[in-house]
């Protein structure tokens, strides 16, 4: 009946964006593409359903290299701030050795303000409170923030009274339809509450930037029968789709804005692990060899993970159709990456050697 996401369109026009094609999965695995996006790593030789939190930094007594650590290095204080349980995928336990000084989870809000009986997740204008007053609290230290929001979590089978926005589909089962606008619903409140943090970062004077990205694709259904049965992928069942199938599931849109910054670049698809380069090149800020690694892989392939590669022109492709240039830098990427998780962790003491961590 009209668009349930209009903020995320009216911020598209003065922002850096593009689709991130994530490492998580359909309906679950959130931590896997917070990781790649805050460590720059290709969790591609990790087995499906392994949490790199648990599986890999909880088991060292190592920092991580990654954005905190390098913001911490260049005199930010750096908080993560969770409107869920901090102990979820052991980030209560690891967030530390990542570069975190802070974080601030449901625990810390015994204020805070959640949705009906139908999803009692805390809502996203809350966590905006709690975003602004970190921003606005404390020293002038520039700050990093790494917010993780559960408004528009699933399952998605509850059933509203009242709906703003409703949508149909002529091939849709009721089934469907009720997956389909408990989506909406939640996923319009939540961009409500982006359309807020934009303005509320427009009006601030001190220079602030915003990277935001979906995690991962939501589950609507029954073998994702409200996707399949609208004929957004040939079919409900994983195990049958097709290149392009893997390629809708596994995308989610990114944007980078701030209040110093208006101009609009839609820049395509890339891998999450690519996006912390993307933001620091939006920054201007310094580099080292890693980061720069990973500029020059991206300028050779778009995205390469275990679902989906997309070639430097912007096409579905395969590993073995790529030219030599991509393939060598994406064999010396993932042996960084092979490093610093289950190596003996040289990339992560030379980098935040160099950083001075």
């Amino acid at each position: 009946t009209k668009d349930p996401l209009p903020n995320l369109h009216r911020i598209e026009q003065s922002s850096l964006n593009g689709q991130m094609l994530q490492a998580s999965g359909v309906g679950g695995g959130t931590v896997r593409s917070e990781f790649e996006v805050l460590t720059g790593i290709n969790l591609i030789d990790m087995k499906e359903g392994i949490i790199p939190y648990n599986t890999y930094v909880a088991k060292s007594t190592e920092l991580v290299n990654g954005l905190p650590n390098y913001f911490r290095a260049l005199g930010y204080s750096t908080t993560a701030v969770h409107s869920y349980s901090k102990n979820f995928y052991s980030r209560a336990a690891c967030y530390e050795r990542m570069g975190f000084d802070n974080f601030i989870g449901e625990e810390d809000m015994p204020d805070a303000v959640r949705g009906d009986s139908v999803r009692e997740f805390i809502l996203d204008d809350y966590l905006i409170d709690k975003v602004e007053e970190q921003l606005e609290n404390g020293d002038d230290d520039p700050k990093f923030m790494f917010v993780i929001s559960m408004e528009n979590h699933g399952s998605f089978s509850g059933k509203y009274e009242n709906y703003d926005v409703v949508a149909t589909c002529d091939t849709w089962t009721e089934n469907d339809t009720a997956y389909a606008n408990c989506y909406i619903k939640s996923a319009s409140a939540a961009d409500a509450a982006l359309g807020r943090l934009y303005d509320y970062v427009m009006k601030r004077e001190r220079p602030t930037v915003v990277l935001f990205f979906g995690d991962h694709m939501p589950t609507l259904g029954a073998r994702h029968s409200v996707l399949a049965d609208a004929g957004y992928i040939s079919t409900g069942w994983s195990s049958n789709w097709t290149e392009q199938d893997k390629y809708n599931m596994y995308k989610t849109p990114f944007m980078i804005f701030s209040n110093y910054k208006t101009d609009t670049e839609n820049v395509g698809d890339y891998s999450s692990y690519m996006l912390s380069s993307i933001l620091l090149d939006y920054m201007d800020a310094p580099k080292n060899g890693y980061w720069n690694l990973i500029d020059e892989l991206r300028e050779n392939v778009r995205v390469y993970n275990r679902f989906t590669t997309v070639d430097k022109d912007g096409k579905l492709s395969q590993l073995e159709a790529l030219d030599d240039k991509a393939k060598e830098l994406i064999s010396q990427h993932n042996l960084v990456s092979y490093d610093a998780l289950t190596g003996k962790r040289y990339i992560n003491k030379l980098l935040l050697a160099d950083l001075g961590v």
